[in-house]
């Protein structure tokens, strides 16, 4: 299979992941969509970590402390949203 050659090809979005028949990629990996991503998060091309909604940090794209932004739930009351 295409998806176990060691070669980033026909639909792929990063080595042997991502596109249509092949599994999801990993953090860090190229992606062109959400569902090219394990984590299910495609940002600029690249799979990044669901816990960054979880990791007490304002990162990404977050308008506060894990919330907000593309990705987050919404802000609770008192928070920047």
């Amino acid at each position: 299979s295409h998806c176990m050659d060691g070669i980033k090809n026909r639909d792929e979005t990063d080595l042997d992941c991502g596109g249509i028949k092949c599994p999801k990629c990993e953090d860090t990996q190229t992606c062109k969509g959400d569902c090219d991503c394990i984590s299910e998060i495609c940002k600029n091309n690249v799979c990044i970590p669901a816990e960054s909604c979880k990791d007490d940090i304002k990162n990404q794209d977050e308008t506060d402390i894990d919330c907000g932004g593309n990705k987050c739930p919404k802000c609770e009351d008192e928070k920047i949203c």
